[in-house]
């Protein structure tokens, strides 16, 4: 499926002789990597510049993609997180913006689905100061002096 990035069709790891220095870099370019995350089926890395570059199988962008790509967001990212079905981004702005499914309200825009490059700020987020967001299946949150909120579906 691709998350891996390095064009592998196979497992790497399980065999002798694959770690350490055998083990192939993922060509990020000239796009060095400040911070990277796993998810599901994809990975996502952050650029130094607060590109996000994505590979893999998602259901919010094309795939799979065996090498990583840029992902079209209008705004420099700062902190990334991913669920399996949606992301949310602190940018450098200080604002949080989210896409993907919204299918379970985890977006905070309601029942919607957004694409990357029609990510918007969180309405309810827009006057307060975030330091940190983090996705689950389903939910997203975030921290900073007001203390943790989260949004999104709360199973019964």
């Amino acid at each position: 499926r691709g998350q891996l990035g390095a064009g592998a069709a196979e497992n790497i790891g399980d065999k002798a002789g694959q770690m350490g220095s055998a083990l192939p870099a993922i060509n990020t370019g000239m796009q060095a990597a400040v911070s990277v995350l796993c998810v599901a089926d994809y990975s996502c890395y952050v650029s130094v510049e607060g590109g996000l570059f994505c590979w893999g199988t998602s259901s919010w962008f094309r795939g799979p993609m065996a090498q990583p790509r840029r992902v079209p967001l209008s705004f420099p990212v700062a902190r990334i997180s991913c669920g399996k079905d949606h992301c949310c981004a602190l940018g450098v702005d200080g604002l949080v913006r989210c896409w993907g499914s919204g299918q379970r309200h985890q977006l905070g825009l309601g029942f919607v689905d957004r694409s990357p490059d029609l990510a918007v700020p969180v309405p309810a987020l827009k006057r307060r100061v975030v330091v940190d967001v983090v996705v689950g299946d389903g939910f997203s949150c975030v921290t900073g002096p007001a203390g943790l909120k989260c949004w999104g579906e709360s199973p019964r």
